[in-house]
């Protein structure tokens, strides 16, 4: 078949056996049909990470436009969100009299105010109040209990029956307006017949506070978008930290920051110019001629040691066509699953999780052993159903439970973390290792202290497993152990929902795949990664594949084949608009006998690599080796250079970490690299490579 707007294209052969066309035919991975599974060897568990950006400029608006392209979307990000959710303090009502009475009730919305049952005096929220009521405003998200010996059932009050099913005994919405101080200057319901306070949900009369989550704002304002401008034009070191009393961004300064200890609130605003305050979400460093912006995050991680594996496709979007609404993965974490705690005693209520997305190594494959999760919103309205749930399943950190997982290289030859099973306390647990005691026989979990003994601290500031030396009383550091807070053996369904257009008709004796890049996609691409657009171009899905080729293949293939169309997209290495964990920097060290301008150097060493990474070089599903590309180099650019290495630009990621690169067979490698990307050096260093004493580490 000819096309202009081909590019490249490939076809696999699958066959399948001809059974009826009214048997669906069910793929386990789940890529060509929906999955529902139950399994019994799920565990959860939360990871802080932290990220980073990197850029130049030469005027004030390569900064600004770096702040709207690069840095407010990172507010949106679920691991941010996720740490604001599970870092900051929360905001609790100490008392069972702040309760709520309704005015109005519809679909999804309620109006009314607050009052308190001790006075029936109404209260006023927002700025207008001192109490916990000071945090509610439009956007902010808030908790609802009922009243002892009730529940909530269908948007009412109602006697708790533990053996109902549809009761909860909580109920989290969204403040969607709210008028004036929420109490319409005392007088409760507006002229026009509605409550003052509207959210976004049924929330019946007596329901009482317990929680508020203040608004996260995901944008910055004109005013604060010239002081970070400013901020970098100058050269410092600054952050960006959350206030929720005003529900803003603030800047630290650079006498105030403090980059080197966890984060912390206990300084948060502290203007004493002693670097104090650690409570940055955002940092940025400037290091020699380029910015580095650190970014703080926390992952929700869900996986199944054994039974089950799952498979998700961010860009595929699945809509349920009768009422409109996308259709999500789900993790459900089963009620029948015990507490916590270790009593007897089931969770009652199922917990669920929306997939948010993959686990992505180093080189390139995807984990299908574990997947990243996200708060659920079942009815899409912008409102998490349960911020609290991970904490119901696995407890509060004071807990103390913990997961440990030891790093391991698998048959692909990733860096991965393997699940230890702890039920016997293998490893101990203990806050600091000053309170260890090596003279003691028996630890506080009731195991003994033996030679060969690990235990893990899990106080903030050490976070490690160390093994105990009963010939010396001395621990020696463990670095292949790492702790989380979670918890295993859950009892879980996972749900997948596969795309309509991907379902496959088993009557056919012939599958055909047929990968294929088309000309207008790689030409827009191409603009968008030379900066000559702002937006991404997306690649054309398998309908309007099907749509502009079908009917050409159609009248050449067999009756006994199905096609199914395979859109390829690029996949971005090394340069700013590649994945955070695919960027690197060039480092090149110059032939000392030659005399080279090193900006001209720069030019030819990019040209270079694009022209390594032509695509006629490459097909789908190739991988990269760097020995290849840093060979194509030294010789296009012989005599001039005598040595090139390239160094991550992650700081959890050491030097070798980038040396082997998978595509997946939807994809095709492409060179983002610019000038920026490249440094030219002295010498190869350790300090220049990052190199550490296990030289390649790759984090999951």
């Amino acid at each position: 078949m000819s096309s202009q707007d081909i590019l490249k294209i490939k076809s696999v052969n699958r066959t399948s056996s001809g059974i009826s066309r009214n048997f669906e035919i069910i793929d386990a991975s789940g890529k060509y049909s929906s999955v529902n599974v139950f399994a019994t060897d799920g565990y959860i568990y939360k990871e802080e990470l932290e990220r980073s950006l990197t850029f130049k400029y030469t005027s004030r608006i390569d900064i600004l436009n770096f702040i709207r392209q690069k840095i407010e979307p990172v507010f949106t990000d679920t691991d941010v969100y996720n740490f604001y959710i599970t870092k900051f303090d929360k905001i609790l009502f100490t008392d069972n009299n702040i309760t709520w009475q309704q005015v109005t009730n519809g679909t999804n919305q309620s109006t009314g105010y607050f009052k308190n049952v001790v006075d029936n005096s109404l209260l006023k929220v927002g700025t207008y109040s001192t109490n916990s009521l000071k945090y509610l405003q439009a956007g902010s998200l808030i908790k609802f209990v009922p009243p002892a010996g009730y529940a909530f059932k269908k948007g009412k009050l109602v006697t708790l029956n533990v053996d109902d099913s549809e009761q909860t005994d909580r109920i989290w919405t969204k403040a969607v307006k709210i008028v004036g101080d929420g109490t319409n200057s005392g007088r409760g319901t507006l002229t026009t017949g509605f409550g003052p306070i509207t959210f976004s949900d049924v929330i019946p009369s007596g329901a009482i506070a317990r929680r508020v989550v203040a608004k996260f704002v995901n944008n910055l304002p004109t005013s604060l978008e010239s002081a970070i401008v400013t901020q970098a034009f100058q050269n410092l070191n600054f952050g960006l930290r959350f206030d929720t009393i005003e529900t803003s961004w603030k800047i630290i300064t650079a006498a105030n920051l403090d980059l080197i200890n966890n984060f912390s609130l206990g300084k948060a605003g502290d203007i004493t110019n002693n670097n104090l305050d650690s409570s940055w979400i955002i940092a940025f460093v400037k290091e020699a001629d380029q910015y580095r912006v650190r970014i703080r995050g926390l992952d929700y991680v869900f996986g199944s040691v054994e039974q089950n594996r799952f498979y998700f496709d961010s860009n595929d979007k699945q809509y349920n066509n009768t009422t409109g609404s996308v259709v999500k993965d789900q993790v459900n974490v089963l009620g029948i699953n015990k507490t916590f705690d270790g009593s007897a005693q089931p969770l009652n209520n199922d917990f669920v999780f929306e997939i948010d997305d993959t686990i992505k190594f180093d080189d390139g494959y995807e984990s299908s052993i574990e997947i990243k999760l996200a708060f659920s919103d079942r009815d899409d309205d912008g409102v998490i159903d349960n911020p609290e749930a991970f904490e119901q399943v696995v407890g509060e950190d004071t807990q103390l439970n913990y997961l440990f997982f030891n790093q391991i290289v698998d048959t692909a030859g990733s860096t991965v973390y393997q699940l230890i099973d702890n039920s016997n306390n293998t490893i101990s647990i203990l806050e600091k290792e000053s309170l260890f005691d090596p003279t003691v026989s028996t630890l506080p979990d009731g195991t003994a202290l033996v030679d060969g003994k690990l235990i893990y601290f899990y106080d903030v500031d050490e976070s490690q497993v160390k093994k105990f030396n009963a010939s010396t009383n001395t621990l020696s550091l463990v670095s292949t152990i790492k702790g989380v807070v979670g918890r295993d053996n859950l009892k879980f369904q996972y749900l997948h929902n596969a795309s309509v257009d991907r379902r496959i008709d088993p009557s056919v004796s012939n599958i055909i795949d047929i990968f294929l890049l088309t000309r207008s996609y790689d030409e827009s691409y191409r603009v968008w990664l030379a900066g000559g657009s702002e937006t991404e171009p997306e690649a054309p899905d398998s309908d309007s594949l099907r749509i502009s080729f079908g009917s050409k293949l159609n009248s050449i293939k067999s009756i006994s084949d199905e096609i199914i169309y395979h859109p390829v997209k690029y996949k971005v290495l090394f340069g700013s608009k590649a994945d955070d964990k695919l960027q690197a920097q060039f480092k090149v060290v110059k032939n000392p006998a030659q005399s080279v301008n090193d900006n001209d150097l720069k030019v030819r060493i990019i040209t270079s690599i694009n022209d390594f990474f032509d695509i006629n070089n490459w097909d789908f599903g190739d991988r990269f080796y760097l020995s290849e590309l840093v060979t194509f180099i030294l010789n296009q650019t012989a005599p001039d250079i005598s040595n090139i290495v390239i160094v991550p630009r992650q700081a959890d990621q050491s030097f070798g970490s980038l040396f082997e690169i998978q595509s997946g067979p939807d994809e095709i490698l492409v060179s983002g690299a610019t000038v920026d990307d490249v440094e030219i050096v002295s010498a190869i260093t350790a300090t220049e490579v990052r190199a550490s004493v296990n030289s390649v580490v790759t984090t999951t």
